[in-house]
């Protein structure tokens, strides 16, 4: 982890990315004593970036090492199925949450 984000320069760095990914997301969801002791609540990540840069393989990457569901709301995964009306796609989304926090 990052000791002083004030005086460390900004290095966007293969390394720097998956020891924050593991420090941040594997780690809490792998361990119950890491979750008691991780002095951040990170309810959720978000990655963004140009297509190609592994975004999606980041995600499977931390799927499997943590054996998580992961569920996937991305525009190709739903084209098509949630276009009748915007109700239609808010409960699908409600869906989603009530069995991810069931999980």
């Amino acid at each position: 982890m990052l000791d002083d984000v004030e005086k460390t320069p900004y290095d966007p760095s293969m390394a720097l990315i998956r020891q924050l990914v593991t420090e941040y997301i594997i780690f809490p969801l792998g361990s119950e004593l890491v979750r008691k002791r991780h002095p951040a609540k990170i309810a959720s990540v978000l990655f963004y970036g140009p297509e190609g840069t592994g975004k999606t393989l980041m995600v499977q990457a931390v799927q499997h090492e943590t054996k998580s569901i992961v569920f996937d709301l991305s525009p190709a995964a739903i084209v098509d199925k949630y276009i009748a009306n915007k109700s239609d796609s808010d409960k699908m989304v409600a869906m989603v949450f009530k069995a991810a926090k069931a999980y």
